[in-house]
């Protein structure tokens, strides 16, 4: 809960908001550059269920999870376009075609 707090202190003195504090610790971690490599989107409509979490990475064709027809029960696998970490993962439960499922980025070297 530090970290965040110290994070968000950072943030409001870099913006201006706040005057900096002798007892805000200075990051410990230098902050990456990200490549966005691919947008996965629903192929069907239906009930999304994510095997993969944002953090994890993924390969190209790899299933990241799967969307389910609630009146008839048919699956729709669901697989990464890209290589690279999940940076972003749709929690919402109801999807429709198009609907944006996950996010995939690579580190900028």
């Amino acid at each position: 809960m530090r970290r965040l707090l110290d994070a968000l202190y950072r943030l409001l003195h870099h913006l201006g908001a706040i005057e900096a504090s002798e007892h805000i610790k200075q990051p410990t971690v230098q902050p990456r550059d990200w490549i966005w490599t691919g947008d996965v989107e629903s192929p069907a409509a239906g009930l999304w269920y994510p095997d993969a979490v944002t953090g994890d990475e993924v390969t190209e064709g790899q299933t990241i999870g799967c969307i389910i027809d609630p009146v008839d029960g048919a699956e729709h696998k669901v697989a990464a376009v890209s290589t690279g970490t999940i940076i972003y993962n749709m929690n919402g439960l109801t999807v429709r075609p198009g609907t944006h499922l996950a996010a995939i980025a690579t580190p900028h070297d």
